[in-house]
C-alpha cells in the first residue's frame, strides 16, 4: 500500500492524516471503499510486542477515529509483551510466544471492535512453524492458539483472514468458523508480479476448504510512484487477479491517485463486490 510504513512527508504530518484524506477523497469521488486494512506499522511489534497505537503514527490511537470498517492485523507475538501476566502463552525460550488463552483475544478484540475491527489478520504462521518450536514440541499448543482465536472471533462477530500459511493451516482452517479467506500471494509491492500465478494454485486448497483466496492489495493508477516503490505496471490485470479470488479487494493508493473507473468495474456503487463463485485456478489442461 502506497502508505504502508509510511513516514511523514508532505502533505502529511502522520499516517492518521493520510488515511483520513484517503477517505475524503474516496467520498468526494463516489469510490465506495467499504473497510479500510491497517497493517503491521501502527502498533508496538517485534521483540517489545504491545497492541497500541504509535502516538507518532495514529494519534488518536486505537479508537474509531476513522469511523469505518477495519481489517487489523498482527503477525508474530514478541516474547517481551505486557500480556503475559495476566495470560496464558506457549513460551520455548523463543524470541517470541504463542498466545493460547481466549481470555487474551477476548480483551484484543473487544478492544480492536470498539474501533471498528471487522476482521483480523494472523500473518507469519509459517514462521511460527518453522522459525520456533511453539508448535512443534507437543500435540496442543498449536490447536489451542487457533481454537481461541477463533472463538473468540466468533463471540464478538468479527472474521479472521490467515496468512503466510503452510498446508496444515489450510487444513485446520476447515474446522474454524470465523476464517472466510486467506491470503493466497505473496506481499505484493510490485516486484512479485511473476508469482501472481501462485493465487491459482493456492486456490485449488483452499477453495476446496471453503476458504475464499485473497491477494494483497493493488494500487489502480499506473503512473503513481513512491520512493523504493515501484509503479503497478499492469493495474488491469492485478485488479481482475484480485477481484477472481474472491477475497477482499483493497485498492491501495495515494490520496487523490485512485483509478475510479477500473475500481467501480469491481463493484456495485455500493461497494458490494462483483464476484465469481469459484475463485480463478488453472485450468483443467495445466494438470
Amino acid at each position: 500500500a502506497y502508505y504502508y510504513h509510511y513516514l511523514p512527508r508532505p502533505p502529511f504530518n502522520n499516517s492518521e492524516e493520510a488515511l483520513k484524506a484517503v477517505k475524503a477523497d474516496a467520498l468526494s469521488r463516489g469510490i465506495p471503499l467499504r473497510y479500510y486494512q491497517w497493517d503491521d506499522w501502527w502498533f508496538y511489534n517485534g521483540g517489545h510486542w504491545e497492541y497500541q497505537a504509535i502516538p507518532s503514527v495514529f494519534p488518536d490511537g486505537l479508537t474509531d477515529w476513522l469511523q469505518s470498517p477495519l481489517s487489523l492485523y498482527t503477525g508474530e507475538y514478541g516474547a517481551n509483551n505486557p500480556y503475559r501476566s495476566r495470560f496464558e502463552f506457549v513460551d520455548h525460550n523463543a524470541k517470541t510466544v504463542l498466545p493460547v488463552d481466549i481470555e487474551f483475544y477476548r480483551e484484543l478484540f473487544r478492544n480492536g471492535t470498539k474501533a471498528g475491527m471487522k476482521m483480523f489478520e494472523q500473518d507469519y504462521l509459517s514462521s511460527i512453524n518453522l522459525g520456533t518450536n511453539l508448535t512443534s514440541l507437543d500435540l496442543n499448543s498449536g490447536d489451542r492458539f487457533f481454537e481461541a482465536m477463533n472463538q473468540a472471533a466468533l463471540e464478538m462477530n468479527i472474521t479472521l483472514q490467515l496468512c503466510m500459511m503452510h498446508p496444515c493451516h489450510a487444513l485446520a482452517a476447515s474446522s474454524l468458523q470465523a476464517v472466510t479467506n486467506a491470503r493466497a500471494s505473496p506481499d505484493h509491492v510490485r516486484v512479485y508480479e511473476h508469482r501472481e500465478e501462485m493465487i491459482g494454485w493456492n486456490s485449488l486448497l483452499l477453495s476446496s476448504l471453503g476458504v475464499w483466496s485473497s491477494r494483497d492489495n493493488v494500487w489502480t493508477n499506473s503512473s503513481e510512484t513512491r520512493p523504493s516503490f515501484n509503479n503497478e505496471t499492469d493495474v488491469v490485470t492485478n485488479t481482475i487477479l484480485a477481484v477472481l479470488a474472491g477475497g477482499p479487494y483493497g485498492p491501495g493508493d495515494a490520496a487523490g491517485a485512485m483509478n475510479r473507473s477500473l475500481i467501480m468495474r469491481t463493484c456495485r456503487s455500493d461497494g458490494v463486490m462483483l464476484r465469481a463463485d469459484y475463485p480463478n485456478v488453472p485450468l483443467d489442461k495445466t494438470f
